[in-house]
């Protein structure tokens, strides 16, 4: 079935603000979800970074 598109078809520029925004918001908070379990599991990880060893380059 051919479907021509019209201009019902599209989304207006606010639209697709409002969805980026719902996007990056919802990624944002899988990511965070992810970052709380992986802190979980891995102890021990948040010593602070105490600069290089000697010799060491970045």
């Amino acid at each position: 079935m051919d479907h021509d598109m019209s201009t019902e078809d599209l989304f207006t520029g606010d639209e697709l603000a409002a969805m980026d925004r719902d996007d990056e918001l919802r990624m944002d908070a899988a990511d965070e979800a992810r970052y709380a379990t992986e802190d979980d599991t891995q102890p021990g990880d948040d010593a602070p970074f105490e600069g290089l060893a000697d010799g060491e380059e970045r």
